[in-house]
């Protein structure tokens, strides 16, 4: 927007307001996104503590995610939460003392069932379609199934 100003003798302001056009280009692949999707997640990375309280395989056509493969769902009650090394943000900050579901496509033991974990997440999407990525999971208090098996 630019706005032009004359002054007349008798001392009277009148402003016009000049719009400026402005063109939208849509581009496909990785420098874009395609029509009718929202804008994706800054970069971000959390480390967190957090109880494993399910654990699921399914396929992940059940969730709409291609390629066609085993992946792996639990839901963690986050304990605490601060951004990873080397990132700014943390995108479990507000889900302390929350539940959430997370996604892995690396194979995860189901003997993190009841146990404690700490591990890194990410949130990958945008702002209409979003999950979280589960990395670096480590065990700190095992699960019942852990134990059994000792």
């Amino acid at each position: 927007m630019a706005a032009r100003v004359w002054r007349r003798r008798e001392g009277l302001v009148v402003t016009v307001v000049l719009a400026v056009a402005t063109v939208a280009v849509v581009t496909w692949g990785p420098l874009g996104s395609a029509p009718g999707q929202g804008v994706p997640a800054a970069p971000n990375r959390g480390a967190v503590e957090a109880e494993v309280e399910a654990f699921e395989v399914l396929w992940a056509s059940a969730e709409g995610i291609e390629p066609e493969r085993p992946l792996y769902r639990l839901r963690l009650r986050i304990l605490e939460s601060r951004p990873a090394p080397g990132y700014d943000l943390d995108p479990l900050a507000s889900w302390v003392g929350r539940q959430v579901d997370v996604y892995s496509v690396e194979p995860l033991d189901l003997s993190l069932f009841g146990g404690r974990v700490t591990a890194e997440v990410t949130l990958r999407g945008d702002e209409r379609s979003r999950r979280f990525w589960l990395f670096s999971v480590r065990v700190v208090n095992p699960g019942p199934l852990m134990e059994a098996g000792s």
